[in-house]
């Protein structure tokens, strides 16, 4: 071979070198993303103002975007590691409505790809949900609506209940009433009367009461038992029934 023709074919090795490592470097970015936002209403319109999401907080739906390039041939968005678009067509931009997140710190990512399917990675942005506080129900009334009072010159207005402090209770005389009869339980025995000669004394079975006397039928004794301790005059009978 000679020396021309191996120049030439050196000159070709290192042209065809020089050249990929040129569609290399154009092929893919050369930088981070910059992810920008704003209003939804107005998205993709000419002149509409955007600014960089990274750090912002933010309220209401937003639009997410970022600047479609050449070589750019799909473009996936995630909120919170979740896909929320798979765009492969620009612009490539997503509405986000915050309002179904809860108030805080969130991320959005978002990774092109080439027309190869290769990507060197996508970026991620944290921002700050803030949509105030939710309302809770218990709006005050105003004056002018239709629950509300406006009280004229010379009327008394509501009158808000405050705190009641616990005060001493002044009792009242009382006045007696009439009282009623509870059970009344067995006294105690009557005392035996004195045995008199010829006298008897009476027992009853069935109709008998040992806390009688037993000196007649009506106050007969009811058992035996009643006789302990009973002493009988000379001349006392027991009469039996």
């Amino acid at each position: 071979m000679s020396m021309a023709s191996r120049w030439m074919t050196t000159r070709n090795v290192l042209m065809g070198t020089l050249s990929f490592l040129l569609l290399s470097a154009c092929s893919e970015p050369a930088a981070p993303l910059t992810i920008m936002y704003g209003d939804a209403a107005v998205a993709g319109v000419s002149g509409a103002s955007v600014e960089r999401l990274d750090g912002e907080s933010v309220s209401g739906t937003i639009y997410v975007s970022i600047r479609a390039e050449g070589w750019m041939k799909r473009v996936v968005f995630s909120l919170n590691d979740r896909t929320i678009a798979d765009l492969t067509v620009p612009p490539f931009g997503v509405a986000i409505d915050t309002a179904l997140l809860v108030n805080g710190v969130h991320t959005v990512t978002v990774e092109p790809y080439l027309a190869n399917g290769r990507t060197r990675g996508g970026t991620t942005v944290q921002f700050t949900v803030d949509n105030g506080t939710p309302d809770s129900g218990n709006d005050t009334a105003k004056p002018g609506d239709d629950h509300s009072v406006d009280p004229g010159p010379g009327e008394p207005g509501p009158v808000e209940p405050g705190p009641v402090e616990p005060g001493p209770v002044e009792l009242g005389p009382v006045e007696p009433g009439p009282v009623e009869p509870g059970p009344v339980g067995p006294g105690p025995a009557d005392p035996d009367p004195e045995p008199t000669p010829g006298s008897a004394r009476y027992l009853d079975c069935q109709a008998g009461d040992d806390r009688a006397s037993g000196m007649s039928p009506t106050t007969a004794w009811r058992t035996l038992g009643r006789l302990s301790g009973v002493v009988l005059a000379p001349g006392e009978t027991l009469l039996l029934r």
